[in-house]
């Protein structure tokens, strides 16, 4: 008997017997599961993965001195800090201070957003590597990169407001915005307003959020106009000593780095890693997940084929008088289960796809606010089709093995 034969006889069979119905039913449960658990185990590992090798903070070290006592006291004292240049793979070195600036443009200001502009400190080795347009040098003025998904606003609404408007970095590129701000001046009697600071700065290029993950809210200013804008609007009090910051080339040069810099004596933390004791949560979580759904089609298919082959062990006495060997039976007994599995594979799928784009639609916002990029994956498909043959075609096999090696006289006798 030729397998095509066997699965076109036993597809009319399956497709007749109504009962079945509650086994795909089953079956299609399991296999949303089972993909579901695999999509977002890929999904979660590309995103830590991606969030490692690609934000900048990844590669960035807090330093700290261990004589800022002595800078307190002295602010003449040098603390060092421009010794970490001289560190193989550090790149860059700035007071953390200048990092970023959160402020509101009245240029972007409107019914649509509320302005918050998130304003990044962006030297020449700290700037996104890859940019659209220009990019900045250390010494220039009133110039920025943005978000090429810029979203001016600093209000959380991913989750509650689904009609945002995205704007479209690039074609900003060319443009101006203002910013303003109270500054401050010192005297004996401490920090004082001191009039109004004004800056206006002209897009030059733009970068993805999405490699640096950055808020879409960002833009990176020069090192120059960081430091003018941080030293005249914010009051610095003599007893707060910011750390430094060091850019490390790249997140694999990590640790070395961190090596070399304590050995010129400084105390150091890394701005972002991964938190390995989730992570291996999530993954303990999947594994369990898996195994239970696996356990299942199991428990589920070994029912299904005992049951199916006492309704049919007729059938499986007279194709044994009829001279069909066991590999025959089992490839009858194969072919039903196949087309059970295809239907519940196939529906499974379906309604994983449905579901998938109606979540993407729904948290569409909160998805591009977070930088959680959802894209085509294979594998957890591939998986859940190998592991469902595997176990349904090992279990069938098993099965109907014993029960084909029986006389013909006692299998009808029952």
């Amino acid at each position: 008997m030729k397998i095509s034969d066997a699965i076109k006889y036993s597809y009319i069979k399956t497709i007749r017997d109504k009962k079945n119905i509650y086994f795909i039913i089953i079956l299609t449960v399991c296999l949303f599961i089972l993909i579901a658990s695999l999509f977002f185990r890929i999904v979660y590992f590309d995103l830590v993965d991606d969030s490692i090798e690609m934000s900048k903070d990844s590669r960035k070290l807090a330093v700290r001195s261990k004589e800022e006592y002595k800078y307190v006291k002295d602010k003449t004292y040098d603390l060092g800090y421009d010794e970490l240049l001289k560190i193989e793979h550090v790149v860059d070195t700035y007071s953390s201070k200048y990092d970023f600036y959160p402020i509101i443009s009245k240029t972007f200001k409107n019914e649509k957003y509320d302005g918050n502009v998130l304003l990044l400190y962006g030297s020449e080795e700290s700037q996104p590597k890859y940019i659209n347009g220009e990019k900045i040098r250390n010494e220039d003025t009133g110039v920025a990169i943005c978000s090429k998904r810029f979203y001016p606003n600093g209000e959380d609404k991913g989750m509650t407001n689904k009609d945002i408007e995205i704007l479209n970095g690039d074609d900003l590129i060319g443009t101006t915005f203002e910013i303003e701000k109270e500054k401050y001046s010192q005297n004996e009697n401490g920090f004082l307003p001191d009039g109004i600071y004004k800056k206006e700065y002209r897009i030059i290029g733009t970068f993805d959020a999405y490699e640096t993950r950055e808020p879409l809210s960002s833009c990176y200013i020069s090192p120059r106009d960081m430091k003018e804008l941080y030293d005249l609007t914010i009051v610095n009090y003599d007893y707060v000593v910011p750390s430094q910051f060091a850019i490390i080339d790249k997140y694999i040069n990590i640790e070395a780095a961190i090596d070399d810099i304590k050995k010129l004596g400084f105390e150091v933390l890394t701005n972002a890693s991964a938190d390995y004791e989730t992570l291996n949560i999530i993954k303990s979580i999947c594994l369990l997940i898996t195994s239970v759904i696996i356990v299942t089609i199991i428990f589920v298919s070994s029912l299904y084929v005992k049951k199916q082959n006492k309704k049919k062990k007729n059938d499986i006495a007279i194709m044994k008088s009829y001279g069909y060997e066991k590999k025959d039976i089992i490839k009858f007994s194969l072919g039903s289960l196949s087309c059970l599995m295809a239907i519940s594979f196939v529906i499974g799928i379906i309604l994983f796809f449905i579901t998938l784009i109606m979540l993407k639609i729904i948290f569409k916002n909160f998805l591009l606010e977070n930088h959680i990029y959802i894209g085509i994956y294979i594998s957890p498909y591939m998986t859940a089709l190998i592991i469902l043959m595997i176990v349904t075609i090992i279990t069938n096999y098993f099965t109907i093995n014993k029960l084909s090696k029986r006389q013909t006289l006692s299998i009808i006798k029952e």
